[in-house]
């Protein structure tokens, strides 16, 4: 895939699919900007917005590895339990110092970041 067919295979996956998703399996998360910034964290292991400037459109700031492993990240999240995205917006969250949901503390991610 070229570049700007990663970047709308990630809006895809982040915007209608993820959500959609999280609908119909019953995940905590639902909206896109959740999505978002769990699969951006994860690129980065760490707050997205200490790595790229936060006023502008994350994904356009990437380089190709980077957006490769985000398409990567969130179709492996189309593919994962209720637990597994409990635990990736927890990680999530924990990374931001915000607080974590009790109910994901017991599920550790079954994610792998390349």
């Amino acid at each position: 895939m070229d570049r700007y067919d990663l970047q709308d295979r990630y809006l895809d996956l982040t915007r209608v699919i993820l959500p959609s998703l999280g609908r119909t399996r019953g995940w905590v998360i639902k909206e896109d900007h959740c999505f978002m910034r769990i699969v951006l964290d994860h690129v980065f292991a760490d707050c997205w917005y200490n790595h790229v400037d936060k006023r502008l459109r994350a994904y356009k700031q990437l380089n190709d590895t980077q957006l490769a492993q985000a398409v990567a990240i969130a179709e492996q999240m189309t593919k994962a339990d209720s637990a597994t995205i409990d635990a990736m917006n927890s990680q999530s969250l924990e990374w931001r110092n915000k607080p974590v949901p009790q109910r994901a503390k017991q599920h550790p991610p079954r994610l792998v970041r390349n």
